[in-house]
C-alpha cells in the first residue's frame, strides 16, 4: 500500500513540472507580438506585422521617437520559433541578424535578452 501511495504522490509530482514547464510558454506567440511596441528604456520604437516579407519571415518597422517618424522607420524582417526571436536588419547590401531570447510576451509586455546578456524591455502602444 505504500508503494502505491509513493508512487502515486511520485506520478502526481512529475505530472505538476510537466504542466509547470509548459505553462511558461504559453504567451509566447506570434499573435501576441503583433503591434507597435515602444522601449522602457529609451525612445525605440518597433512594429511588428503580420505581413509576410521573404521565407519564413514577417515584414517589420523600428524608428527612434525625438529623432524620427514611425513614417521613417527602417524596414526589417522578423520571425519567432518558440522564445528565440530573430531581426535581420538591412545594413548596406546585406542583412544582419539580431537573435534574441523572449523572457516575457503578454499582451502588452514584451521582454527580451540578446547574446551579450543585455535586457531590453518593450510596452505595447
Amino acid at each position: 500500500m505504500k508503494r502505491n501511495i509513493f508512487a502515486l504522490l511520485v506520478a502526481f509530482v512529475g505530472f505538476m513540472f510537466v504542466l509547470a514547464s509548459c505553462q511558461k510558454d504559453d504567451d509566447i506567440t506570434v499573435d501576441n507580438i503583433i503591434g507597435t511596441w515602444k522601449s522602457d528604456n529609451d525612445g525605440e520604437c518597433k512594429r511588428y506585422t503580420n505581413t509576410d516579407a521573404k521565407d519564413s519571415y514577417k515584414l517589420g518597422a523600428g524608428w527612434w521617437v525625438g529623432q524620427t517618424t514611425e513614417a521613417q522607420a527602417e524596414t526589417f524582417y522578423w520571425k519567432m520559433e518558440g522564445s528565440t526571436l530573430t531581426e535581420q536588419w538591412p545594413t548596406a547590401s546585406i542583412f544582419i541578424p539580431r537573435i534574441y531570447t523572449i523572457t516575457k510576451l503578454t499582451a502588452s509586455k514584451l521582454q527580451y535578452v540578446d547574446s551579450a546578456d543585455e535586457n531590453f524591455s518593450f510596452t505595447k502602444q
